[in-house]
């Protein structure tokens, strides 16, 4: 009766060795992940243009001070992995390494001296803010039937190529439009990648080519249309749009008219102060060359300082000056190549009858005067 007894109690003090061997493993290891997580703060990620370009490692978190020793052994790899990251190596207030290849958002990284683990970190976005799709162009929801151009303006400096996947007008019977937008490699973006240029497919919108006859015009008259971009596009941080966005588009008939300044309603403010000029522009025009096609110049031709703000869904425009107005003549200049939502611009439409014999007027410039008293 003894032996068993004794085996039993023997079998027991086996347990509790290993279960004091384990919680001691267990709390050993949360303090060194403790501990690691506080030496790892100094751990720092440099970017550009978006993107994990460099790493830079502490004075106090490395072994030893020497630069030879620190260039010779001192390794990058990624979690899990025995191959050295290839790259550039620095020793500047501490080790600063510079990937061949970017890091990669999400990635654990570990650094060694030698043999031995002296930290690691893990690539997260420089960026925590959501982007956000932050405008739609035009504004207004009713559209003339061929319309050129759409533009998505953004919060963030959005990854680029990714427009078919992610742009889809749906007609009213709730299907997906194919070939619609004009498939372009590059996209166009602005310099800063926020700004999204989009053209409806313009060999569909010109009357008499090809894609036209064979496809014919990408919206259809007094229609219904949504534009669709779903959550899920990411900014060059990897953050994606949370939110799904939804516009609205009520087509009318076909605009050819041209832009004319003339026909524009100056509203024009007294000398002395420093009230806008108040431009009603008759129709939607073309939201970005707007900003960049009007300018105001003195008798003698001098440009004069000031801002422009558009409103009324881009149908007013407001030229805000610099300095108090001055009494005299002044001249509203409009670029030639100011247009409107149907690409018409201020010499000649967009979808012309090129049959027609009829040239298009050559003017680079579109002058009105007015006087302020």
């Amino acid at each position: 009766m003894l032996s068993p007894t004794g085996s039993g109690i023997s079998h027991s003090r086996s347990r509790l060795c290993i279960l004091y061997n384990l919680l001691f493993f267990v709390c050993t290891g949360i303090l060194s992940c403790r501990n690691h997580s506080t030496a790892n703060k100094g751990i720092a990620i440099g970017w550009k243009d978006g993107q994990p370009v460099s790493v830079a490692v502490p004075e106090q978190m490395l072994p030893v001070s020497n630069t030879d020793s620190l260039l010779a052994y001192t390794k990058l790899r990624l979690e899990y992995s025995n191959t050295d990251i290839l790259g550039s190596a620095a020793v500047k207030n501490g080790w600063v390494f510079s990937p061949l290849v970017p890091f990669t958002q999400g990635q654990v990284y570990r650094v060694f001296y030698k043999q031995t683990g002296i930290g690691s970190f893990t690539v997260t976005p420089a960026d925590t803010a959501k982007p956000e799709l932050a405008r739609v162009y035009p504004e207004t929801d009713t559209v003339p039937v061929n319309l050129l151009k759409i533009y998505l303006q953004f919060s963030q400096p959005m990854q680029e190529n990714r427009s078919a996947d992610m742009v889809k007008l749906i007609d009213n019977g709730g299907d997906t439009m194919k070939q619609v937008f004009l498939d372009l490699q590059p996209e166009l973006w602005n310099k800063d990648r926020t700004v999204l240029t989009l053209w409806l497919d313009p060999g569909r919108i010109k009357r008499a080519l090809q894609p036209n006859e064979r496809l014919g015009a990408p919206l259809a008259e007094k229609a219904r249309y949504t534009l669709y971009i779903p959550a899920g596009w990411k900014n060059t941080h990897g953050l994606a749009i949370g939110q799904s966005y939804r516009k609205t588009l009520v087509t009318g008939g076909r605009d050819s008219l041209l832009p004319d300044p003339m026909q524009w309603q100056l509203s024009v403010p007294a000398a002395g102060t420093s009230a806008a000029l108040s431009i009603g522009l008759n129709k939607t025009l073309d939201h970005f060359l707007l900003q960049e096609s009007i300018s105001i110049q003195t008798a003698d031709g001098k440009k004069i300082p000031g801002s422009i703000k558009t409103g009324d869904k881009d149908r007013q425009v407001r030229f805000i000056p610099a300095q108090p107005w001055q009494a005299g003549s002044y001249s509203l200049v409009v670029d030639a190549k100011l247009e409107d939502l149907a690409g018409n611009n201020l010499n000649r439409p967009f979808d012309r009858d090129m049959k027609s014999g009829k040239a298009p007027a050559r003017q680079e410039w579109y002058r009105r005067d007015f006087r302020i008293y």
